[in-house]
């Protein structure tokens, strides 16, 4: 009798696609812990706006690891190119983590590139930065979204798809909004240009708000018409939108990580958060 036919090999299944490395904006009332927070991410790599001191201060008291670099740039037109062929550098550079702080500083710098080169004149060699020139209209700021800022997010996304973690940081505020049933009510959202920041909440795989735990403090409080907080420090990272603050994730990461009060305990509860 003939052998029996042999039976196809079973097909290998295709290996499942790698995650992609974390796109992220974390913003946060100035001095929450932001810097300290994403300083603890493996072989980080800053640019920071040359007004943007804090990771430097961090490193002198050794109270974060050593980054692989920081580069810092002047707030001047200028510093719009070259900054962005540093976002390009940093593919070939031996990081994990490239922190780009802050978002106020990075648009800083664009204005003042698009106000140069687009608002130039005899009167105003460095652009003209008045309500009848880049602020006529906004047309400057929407511009300059629109135009210019593309190159830079362009860049970052180079750096995500070469396996690269970018973090970008920003300062918060509060403002008013009303909900359609007419409610008023405060919200934290980024200290930047709304064309601007529709790219990038676009772009980012995480937006995260950093604020500090409030309790008030009981035993203080009685007998006094304001109430008044303890002083503590405990902090928590909210990575879901609410009413109150600007947040997302594509993980399905829990809505509030608890911080602790050290940039290192932050980072080692959201690192377990997003390998649960």
């Amino acid at each position: 009798m003939p052998p029996p036919p042999k039976r196809p090999k079973p097909l290998t299944p295709p290996a499942a696609p790698s995650a992609p490395a974390i796109s992220m904006v974390l913003h946060a009332p100035a001095g929450t812990g932001k810097t300290s927070f994403v300083a603890h991410f493996p072989r980080c790599g800053f640019i920071i706006d040359s007004h943007e001191r804090g990771i430097s201060y961090l490193v002198s008291r050794k109270l974060v690891p050593d980054p692989v670099f920081i580069h810092d740039f002047p707030n001047e037109a200028k510093s719009w190119p070259k900054l962005i062929d540093t976002v390009n550098m940093a593919i070939a550079e031996p990081i994990d983590t490239l922190v780009i702080e802050s978002l106020i500083g990075l648009q800083t710098i664009l204005f003042k590139y698009h106000a140069k080169e687009r608002f130039a004149t005899s009167e105003y060699p460095d652009g003209d930065m008045s309500s009848t020139g880049f602020f006529s209209f906004q047309k400057g700021p929407k511009n300059a979204a629109n135009f210019d800022f593309p190159d830079f997010m362009d860049a970052v996304l180079r750096v995500i798809q070469h396996g690269k973690n970018v973090i970008i940081t920003g300062h918060s505020m509060d403002k008013q909004e009303i909900s359609p049933n007419g409610t008023v009510y405060q919200k934290s959202i980024p200290i930047c240009e709304k064309e601007i920041w529709s790219r990038l909440s676009r772009w980012a795989s995480i937006i995260a708000y950093m604020s500090c735990k409030v309790v008030q403090d009981s035993e203080k409080s009685r007998g006094l018409l304001k109430k008044v907080a303890r002083p503590e420090t405990d902090r928590l990272l909210y990575l879901d939108a609410t009413a109150w603050c600007e947040a997302k994730n594509w993980y399905g990461l829990n809505s509030v990580i608890p911080c602790g009060n050290s940039g290192a305990e932050c980072y080692r509860n959201f690192m377990q958060a997003l390998k649960k």
